[in-house]
C-alpha cells in the first residue's frame, strides 16, 4: 500500500510539474491575445482620430477656395485688372491673396487667365507644371473647386486646390486661383504625430497608385520617402496593402514597409483615395505580457 501511494504521489507531482509550463504558456497566450485587442482598439481610435482632424482641415481649405470663387468683389477685381493693367488694381488683387495665403499657411497662390497664363502670384512661385494646369482646366470646366493629388513637383511635394472664377452676370470663366500647399507644413507632422510615449507607433498615409502601393506621408523610421516609396499591392502581409484592399476601416496583423510584425488599423479620407494607418510593433504592444 505504502509503495502503490508513493507512486500514486510521484505521478501528482509528476503532473503537477508539467501543468506548470502549460498553465503558464496558457496564461501568456491570454495575456498576448488581451494586449493584442487592447492595442486593436486603441489604434483604432487613433486612425479615425487622426482621420477627422485631416478631413477637417482639407474641408477648410475647400472652404477657402470657395469662397474666392463666390467673392463677387474679387472677381470684379480681377475682371478690371484683366481690362486695364494697372498697379493699384494688381496691388488689390495681390494683397486679397497674400491675405490668404498668410493666414492659412499656404505655400503660394496664383491667379491664372481662362488660357492657364499666370497673371500674378503670391509666396514662393512654382511654375504651372502639368498636373495644376490640367486641374485649372478641370476647375473651369466643372464650375467646382477642385483638389489635386499629392504629387511632387521639382523634388518637393504639393498639394493644390483650384478655385474657378465666373462673372457674375453672364455666368463667363474669368479666370482661376491656385492655392499652393506644402505638405510638410502642417499635413506630414499633423500625420506624424503620436499621442503616447512609443518608439515604435506611427500613422501613415497610403494610396494606390497602379499594381504599388505608394505611401504619402513622411515615414518615422525611413527618412525622405515621402511620395517616393512603393510596395507591391499584392502582398498579403503588407499592412498598408490590406487597407488599400479594402478602402474602409478595418485592423489586422502585417509588416510594414520595414518587414517588421505590426498591428494596425485603418480610416479612410473622405473624399480621398487616401487611408490613414495607424501601427505599432507587436514586440512593443505584447512587451506587458512578458514583463
Amino acid at each position: 500500500l505504502s509503495v502503490s501511494v508513493l507512486v500514486l504521489t510521484l505521478v501528482l507531482i509528476l503532473i503537477l510539474v508539467l501543468m506548470v509550463p502549460i498553465i503558464g504558456f496558457a496564461v501568456f497566450s491570454l495575456n498576448v491575445k488581451n494586449d493584442e485587442s487592447k492595442t486593436f482598439n486603441e489604434l483604432g481610435v487613433i486612425a479615425g482620430y487622426k482621420a477627422r482632424q485631416i478631413e477637417q482641415w482639407l474641408e477648410e481649405r475647400r472652404s477657402d477656395a470657395e469662397t474666392l470663387a463666390r467673392s463677387r468683389g474679387f472677381i470684379e477685381r480681377v475682371q478690371l485688372l484683366q481690362k486695364q493693367d494697372e498697379s493699384w488694381q494688381r496691388s488689390i488683387v495681390t494683397d486679397r491673396l497674400n491675405a490668404m495665403r498668410q493666414a492659412y499657411a499656404y505655400d503660394s497662390t496664383v491667379l491664372l487667365d481662362t488660357e492657364d497664363r499666370p497673371m500674378l502670384a503670391t509666396g514662393e512661385m512654382t511654375a504651372i507644371d502639368p498636373h495644376t494646369a490640367k486641374l485649372a482646366r478641370k476647375a473651369l470646366a466643372s464650375g467646382n473647386v477642385q483638389m489635386s493629388e499629392l504629387h511632387q513637383h521639382d523634388g518637393k511635394g504639393h498639394l493644390s486646390f483650384a478655385a474657378p472664377l465666373f462673372s457674375k452676370a453672364d455666368r463667363q470663366p474669368v479666370g482661376t486661383v491656385l492655392m499652393h500647399l506644402d505638405p510638410q507644413t502642417f499635413l506630414f507632422p499633423l500625420v506624424q504625430s503620436w499621442p503616447t510615449d512609443s518608439h515604435s507607433g506611427e500613422t501613415l498615409l497610403v494610396r494606390r497608385e497602379g499594381a504599388e502601393v505608394l505611401y504619402l506621408s513622411e515615414l518615422k523610421q525611413r527618412k525622405g520617402s515621402a511620395l517616393k516609396l512603393r510596395a507591391a499591392i499584392d502582398d498579403p502581409q503588407l499592412a498598408g496593402a490590406i487597407a488599400l484592399h479594402s478602402m474602409k476601416a478595418g485592423r489586422s496583423k502585417g509588416v510594414d514597409y520595414r518587414a517588421a510584425t505590426v498591428l494596425a488599423a485603418w480610416q479612410p479620407i473622405a473624399g480621398t483615395d487616401w487611408q490613414l494607418v495607424a501601427k505599432l510593433d507587436r514586440e512593443e504592444a505584447i512587451a506587458p505580457a512578458k514583463a
